[in-house]
């Protein structure tokens, strides 16, 4: 059995490191000496830890200790976040007396089937989901950029990253019902999947059984946003990935995210992201 290192994927004076990874089929089971926090961005699966096996999807996060055994086992592809961390990266600094250091004490997957079997740690959904997708996409920006002070901004990210977990936990160990929500990660990664698209409010209530109107008004509720806009802030995301990973003329890219007019896409990638697309590109390069 493989055994990952530290040596081998921080760098130096580096206790944390986010990787985006995406990958298929069944990868050889390994362990690690640093805590490795998973959280599915795409597809589904299963993840195997210590013997034990949990179906994941988008918005499934792991906490896997040091020293534990899994791997991912997939028909089809799964993208995630890698968020490592050193154990010297999660201190009393970063987590205070409130949420004390039982996070560390509950990373035992065992201890979680009693709370929810269906996952080995926690799952988002809803406003929850785009919020933590929301934090996780800062960290890898911010990681990757590597400014001055990037450690510390990313310990803050941690914080409140760390909250929403221990916030989700706590709702899963109560027993009072909670609300249902019409964003479910398979109607997100659908808009995702075909934000380039043109993507209609009736065709999506459709898949929830709500009537349009209706589907609307919860659809704002839950996710804090109306659907063109969450629709317009997926695209540009995905215009971000293509401007740091690819070569693309702007133009070709502003078509392929769904902009027939090159003038509407300079106006809202600068409104989302302060900069256009030419300032962020160079700033990723």
């Amino acid at each position: 059995m493989f055994q990952y290192r530290a040596d081998q994927l921080f760098s130096r004076n580096e206790s944390i490191t986010i990787q985006k990874t995406r990958t298929s089929g069944t990868e050889a089971v390994h362990t690690h000496d640093f805590i490795e926090i998973v959280y599915v961005l795409s597809g589904d699966g299963q993840q195997s830890v210590n013997g034990l096996c949990y179906p994941i999807q988008k918005g499934t996060l792991l906490f896997i200790n040091y020293g534990q055994t899994h791997a991912f086992s997939t028909k089809t592809s799964i993208e995630y976040y890698n968020i490592l961390l050193k154990p010297e990266f999660i201190s009393m600094e970063l987590i205070n007396s409130e949420n004390a250091f039982e996070l560390l004490a509950l990373t035992a997957f065992e201890e979680f089937r009693s709370l929810n079997p269906t996952t080995p740690f926690v799952s988002f959904s809803g406003k929850e989901l785009l919020e933590i997708e929301g934090i996780t996409d800062a960290m890898h920006r911010e990681f990757k950029a590597k400014q001055t002070g990037y450690q510390s901004i990313l310990k803050g990210y941690m914080q409140v990253f760390l909250v929403h977990i221990l916030r989700r936990m706590q709702l899963a160990n109560e027993s009072s019902p909670v609300s249902s929500s019409p964003l479910t990660p398979d109607l997100l990664a659908y808009i995702e999947e075909h934000c380039s698209e043109k993507i209609t409010l009736p065709e999506l209530a459709e898949q929830c059984f709500y009537n349009p109107s209706y589907f609307s008004r919860v659809f704002k509720e839950y996710s804090g946003m109306s659907l063109t806009d969450f629709i317009q802030r997926k695209r540009i995301e995905k215009a971000c990935r293509l401007l740091q990973d690819t070569d693309w003329p702007i133009e070709t890219i502003a078509t392929d995210v769904g902009y027939g007019d090159k003038t509407q896409f300079y106006r809202q990638f600068k409104s989302y992201m302060g900069a256009t697309p030419n300032q962020f590109r160079r700033r990723g390069s």
